[in-house]
C-alpha cells in the first residue's frame, strides 16, 4: 500500500522532521494510479508547499476517481497530532481544482465559515478591531481563489443566543 498516497498521509509527511521525512521517504512507494506520485524529490518539494499552505487536495493519486482533502490536527500546544482526511469522488470535490474555502483557513479572523442554501455559497463570521481592518479583512477574503464577490452586513448587537 502506498503510504503517502492521499490527503491525510501527504499532510502528515509534510509536517515530519527532516529526517523522518527522509526515512519515509526511503521507503517502497508504489504506483498505485497515474497520479501517484513516487519521486522522493518531488515529494519533499510537495511536502514543503504542503507544509506552507496548510492543507492538501490529494486527486486520483490513490484511486482514479477519488479525491482525499486532508489537514493537519494540532494538540493545545501546536504539536502535531495527526492529521484529517476527507474524501469523495473527484467530480464533487474538485472539478475545477482545490475548495475554495480551504485557503480561508489560513486567515484567523475567520471564526466560523458556514456553507448555506439560497443566493450566496458561504457566510463568514469574522473579528475585526475596526472598521479600517474589516475593511482589509474583506479585501483578503475577496482575494481568495474561488471567491467572486463578497457583500458585508455588520451585528450591531446580539439579541439572543443560545
Amino acid at each position: 500500500m502506498h503510504a503517502l498516497g492521499g490527503g491525510g498521509p501527504r499532510v502528515l509527511l509534510a509536517y515530519l522532521d527532516d529526517d523522518q521525512r527522509r526515512l519515509a521517504l526511503s521507503l517502497d512507494l508504489p504506483k498505485r494510479a497515474p497520479a501517484s506520485q513516487t519521486d522522493p524529490d518531488l515529494l519533499w518539494r510537495e511536502a514543503e508547499r504542503i507544509r506552507a499552505q496548510g492543507w492538501e487536495l490529494a486527486a486520483d493519486d490513490f484511486f482514479i476517481g477519488l479525491t482525499g482533502v486532508g489537514v493537519p490536527i494540532f494538540d493545545r500546544s501546536g504539536a502535531l497530532a495527526g492529521a484529517l482526511s476527507i474524501s469523495s469522488l473527484t467530480s464533487i470535490v474538485a472539478p475545477e481544482g482545490h475548495p475554495a474555502h480551504l485557503d480561508a483557513r489560513r486567515i484567523p479572523e475567520i471564526r466560523t465559515l458556514h456553507s448555506i442554501s439560497g443566493q450566496f455559497d458561504m457566510i463568514a463570521v469574522v473579528v475585526a478591531p475596526a472598521i479600517g481592518e474589516l475593511d482589509g479583512l474583506i479585501d483578503r477574503i475577496g482575494a481568495l481563489e474561488g471567491v467572486e464577490r463578497t457583500m458585508s452586513s455588520i451585528i450591531l448587537s446580539t439579541r439572543i443566543e443560545r
